[in-house]
């Protein structure tokens, strides 16, 4: 929650904290990632072994887990 915070703290917008900003700020975050993990030269199958690969990754106190069966992330 605090990265969350101050990233909506240094925003030019003034939004207030809400559930569903959160959960598409750890979107966001798992995008990146997933990205990040997919290489230098990303494909859709890249992006998709990397995110199926995403165990227990955490994203500041909240674990998002990710499988080639399990594509809910959290619960």
């Amino acid at each position: 929650m605090k990265r969350y915070r101050d990233a909506l703290g240094q925003s030019n917008t003034k939004f207030e904290p809400h559930h569903s900003s959160l959960e598409g700020w750890i979107a966001a975050i798992v995008l990146v990632e997933g990205i990040r993990r997919a290489g230098k030269e990303p494909t859709r199958e890249k992006l998709i072994a990397a995110l199926e690969g995403l165990r227990n990754f955490d994203v500041g106190d909240f674990l998002v887990d990710f499988s080639a069966d399990k594509h809910t992330g959290s619960t």
